[in-house]
């Protein structure tokens, strides 16, 4: 999630920077997540000839293609989605993760995912849980944290 939040005041964000790479808000010299879509797209890599020589990896990055969380209708949350669904296509694709089914998401008094799936540790468990713990601390509005 750190690639979405704000390094300095926990607002929504997008990392930059050439050699460091930083993630800050436009308050604080950097640039904030599009709160007004309601998807992020995020520019995903090509698979390298690494990917390409094994089937299965390859496969692996068509799963994570083809992997969506519902549109996050919630401004605030939406970097927090964004950085979720981004995370979970991360270990689909490198880490050859079973995607996890995803039947909807409900936020009428919080951000909550309604899922199955996925892998046996608990590492997606994990995962969900995070986003729904950071989205209950933001402003549904801003996505600034309240606390």
């Amino acid at each position: 999630m750190s690639a979405f939040i704000c390094e300095k005041c926990g607002a929504p964000a997008v990392s930059s920077g050439n050699g460091w790479i930083v993630t800050h808000c436009a308050e604080h010299g950097g640039m904030a997540f599009p709160l007004d879509q309601l998807k992020h797209e995020d520019d995903e890599d090509e698979p390298d000839a690494f990917y390409l020589a094994k089937p299965e990896r390859l496969a692996a990055w068509d799963r994570a293609r083809r992997f969506r969380l519902p549109p996050t209708r919630t401004p605030g949350w939406r970097h927090i989605a964004c950085a979720l669904e981004h995370t979970i296509k991360n270990d689909i694709r490198h880490n050859r993760m079973p995607c996890p089914i995803v039947a909807g998401s409900d936020e009428s008094l919080g951000l909550r995912y309604q899922w199955r799936g996925g892998e046996d540790q608990g590492r997606f468990q994990g995962m969900f849980r995070l986003a729904e713990v950071y989205a209950a601390r933001c402003d549904r509005r801003t996505g600034k944290p309240t606390e």
